[in-house]
């Protein structure tokens, strides 16, 4: 949608009929949980995710069901169902089953600014 706005233009750089992308924050949100959403699974029982459990001899996929807040591009923060430290799988979780093994090729500890799990 289209919106005007007056801006301090003092040097002249910005001239008439310019256009330009911009990022409102509607809100600055701390101490949450953010997930690509392509982790999301969805399925009869809801909205879920799948995770890493470590507790066994071998790491297994746990789907834990998750209630979902705001989004912004490819995230999402996850209001309830998960807790900092759980590992969410992000690549091949649409071909895990619940207690699957599963290998851990690669760990993330960001994303980048579109949501894709990052390199650290």
């Amino acid at each position: 949608f289209s919106i005007e706005a007056e801006v301090d233009n003092r040097d002249g750089r910005l001239k008439p009929e310019m256009i330009a992308n911009v990022l409102i924050s509607r809100q600055r949100i701390e101490n949450v949980l953010i997930i690509p959403r392509i982790a999301l699974v969805r399925d009869e029982d809801g909205t879920g995710v799948f995770v890493a459990d470590r507790s066994g001899d071998l790491p297994v996929a746990v789907r834990r069901l998750v209630r979902l807040g705001a989004t912004y591009a490819e995230r999402v923060i996850v209001e309830n169902g998960l807790v900092e430290g759980d590992e969410v799988i992000v690549l091949g979780h649409n071909s895990v089953t619940e207690g699957a093994p599963v290998e851990i090729v690669t760990q993330y500890q960001r994303l980048d600014q579109q949501g894709i799990p990052a390199a650290n």
